[in-house]
Formats: structure tokens, C-alpha cells, sequence
């Protein structure tokens, strides 16, 4: 679109014309490596979260509606492999740990 309507792009080191070859490139090469990052960071944020599992620490909040949680704890996530949490009587901050494999 950029391309078509002769608009600049500018960034912190440089402006790029959308309509020269060697522009585009670096656009899409900076867009392809964004994304990479961004993928990295997911996979390390999913990591994260597998490994407190395994050590029993993860805690995840419950659903608002109390029947979904006891459906997700039944279907989902065995009740062996969950702990209850501190605030179990409140509804808006209770919240339940899963114990890894």
C-alpha cells in the first residue's frame, strides 16, 4: 500500500521508499527477524511455564463461572495433579497449581 501511494517509512536509523528494490528487502528482512524474535520469546515464555509445572508451581487463576472450572478440572487437568490455592473460598482470587508430568 505504501508503494502504491508513494508514502516513506522512517524508523530510528534511516527512511526507506517502498518503491526501490533494495527498500522492500530490508522492510521484509526486518519484518521476518521481528518475527523470529517474537517467536523465540513465546517459546521461552511457554518453557518457563512447563518447567514451574513440573516443580509444582505453576498457578493458574479459575474460570469466573465456577461450573467451567469444574468442568476443565475434570476433562483437562486431573485433580491428582492439583493443589488448591491459598484464597480457595473467594471466587475472584482463587486459584489452583499444576504439578508437572
Amino acid at each position: 500500500m505504501c508503494s502504491l501511494f508513494g508514502v516513506i517509512i522512517a524508523d530510528g536509523e534511516r527512511l526507506y521508499d517502498p518503491c526501490a528494490y533494495h527498500d522492500r528487502l530490508l522492510l521484509g528482512l526486518s519484518g521476518i527477524m521481528s518475527e523470529a524474535e517474537l517467536h523465540q520469546i513465546r517459546q521461552r515464555l511457554h518453557q518457563g511455564e512447563r518447567q514451574k509445572a513440573a516443580r509444582g508451581e505453576l498457578r493458574l487463576p479459575f474460570p469466573p463461572d465456577w461450573r467451567m472450572a469444574a468442568r476443565a478440572r475434570s476433562f483437562s487437568i486431573p485433580m491428582s495433579r492439583c493443589r488448591r490455592g491459598s484464597a480457595w473460598s473467594s471466587p475472584s482470587s482463587a486459584s489452583f497449581t499444576v504439578r508437572g508430568p
